[in-house]
């Protein structure tokens, strides 16, 4: 029984890393999608998608440098299997964006960027 047990411990090890993996992995998928079909003007609404674990972001990144941004592996890389993630964008206009007001992206672009992403993940098998 002893063997079983261990066999089982190490089973649900590599199942709870495999599911973090994967959402980890969304989340970043998710990220890169809404940062890549957000219009840009000045680039400020792009910048602004904000990746956290446990609580939405609060505020506007100021500007619109790139380098301005949250490194989204850096900041999910703490998730723990329960955690919840976020990706917030606290732009004023970032709904009027996703309603079409851009001829640059059409209206749904953020639901657009998670269907994408979970598209790409839909019929992964777990190692």
């Amino acid at each position: 029984m002893g063997k079983n047990s261990s066999e089982m411990k190490r089973a649900g090890k590599v199942l709870v890393e495999t599911v973090r993996e994967d959402v980890f992995g969304l989340a970043l998928d998710v990220h890169g999608n809404l940062v890549e079909a957000t219009p840009v003007d000045t680039g400020h609404a792009r910048i602004n998608w904000t990746p956290t674990v446990a609580a939405p972001a609060r505020g506007e990144i100021e500007g619109a440098d790139p380098g301005s941004a949250v490194d989204p592996v850096v900041a999910l890389g703490p998730a723990s299997p329960g955690d919840v993630m976020f990706i917030t964008n606290n732009v004023p206009y970032i709904r009027r964006l996703n309603e079409g007001s851009s001829p640059q992206a059409p209206a749904g672009f953020v639901e657009k960027a998670v269907e994408r992403a979970v598209k790409k993940r839909e019929g992964r098998r777990l190692r």
